[in-house]
């Protein structure tokens, strides 16, 4: 909870300062602000249930392991029950407490704490079966298991990078074939809706691990900018969809990329038409605390 008003303070702090008036993408989370109270209460509830049903982020199902790990000292002791049953309690709360405060699931990325309830849950077996030797094949295919799953996301992201960075390098190609530009020279750019790419061999609940940038929220041409830059693919400015708005009925008439005609120049913006609808979120800024709505 101190966390959350950290990170609220200081982020209109931060507002304040360099003038930024944009909405914070956490607080957007918050759906007890943004939706009605039973809208958050059924997300809790269900992000919750997930863990207990195997429909966690990808590698988090060794959750009922730890679980059950927790649960047994109630088994074993004969004194101090309820307190510990308080304890187990609160571990479990603790654990979703971001889910709780957010009414909201949470990113896979953002799940830092389960590394130290897992740890601990573990502990907890171990000394309550401390003569069992058997319970070491836990600890160990808990361990191979995480390690697996987790090089499994990394190479999903790789394979992505690999993807984009070729993808991105042929749109940069096409532009200066197509136009008379150097990609040296700081050029504006507006990329056009979500370039329609097949994930490879993406799994369920790995959500956003192996995603392209090309297709990351329905469209968001700061992004593609933003990651050829880092890639030094191009030198660019990203363009606003009002910089494009004179030329859309020539935008909409044009073919998609890779066909011939899908790069073109409006004013003094290069448009990069990745696919034939603009996208729900065009300028990459979120209007309020509704998603669809732009400004």
């Amino acid at each position: 909870m101190i966390g959350v008003v950290l990170h609220f303070v200081i982020g209109k702090l931060v507002q304040h300062y360099f003038h930024i008036t944009n909405e914070s993408l956490f607080i957007s989370d918050v759906k007890w602000i943004t939706q009605s109270p039973k809208y958050a209460f059924k997300k809790i509830c269900r992000s919750i249930e997930h863990f207990f049903l195997f429909k966690a982020s990808y590698g988090l199902n060794t959750f009922l392991l730890a679980f059950l790990c927790l649960l047994l000292p109630l088994f074993s002791l004969k004194k101090n029950k309820i307190r510990y049953a308080i304890y187990a309690l609160g571990s479990i709360l603790a654990l979703f407490s971001m889910n709780i405060i957010l009414g909201n699931d949470l990113p896979t990325r953002i799940l830092t704490s389960f590394s130290v309830f897992f740890t601990s849950a573990g502990l907890v077996g171990f000394i309550t079966l401390n003569r069992n030797k058997y319970f070491w094949a836990v600890a160990v295919f808990s361990l191979l298991y995480g390690m697996s799953k987790v090089s499994f996301l990394f190479y999903l992201d790789y394979v992505a990078y690999n993807k984009d960075y070729r993808i991105a390098s042929s749109i940069a190609e096409d532009m200066a074939k197509d136009l008379p530009i150097s990609l040296e020279k700081p050029v504006k750019v507006y990329f056009f809706g979500p370039y329609d790419i097949k994930t490879v061999n993406k799994s369920r609940y790995t959500y956003m691990f192996g995603s392209s940038f090309f297709n990351w929220d329905g469209g968001n041409s700061e992004r593609i900018s933003a990651f050829m830059n880092k890639t030094e693919i191009a030198n660019i400015i990203p363009a606003t969809y009002q910089d494009i708005k004179p030329g859309l009925q020539s935008i909409y008439a044009a073919p998609v990329w890779p066909n011939k005609g899908s790069i073109m120049r409006i004013n003094d913006v290069v448009v990069v038409k990745l696919n034939q609808n603009v996208g729900y979120c065009p300028t990459g800024v979120k209007k309020g605390s509704y998603p669809k709505e732009c400004n």
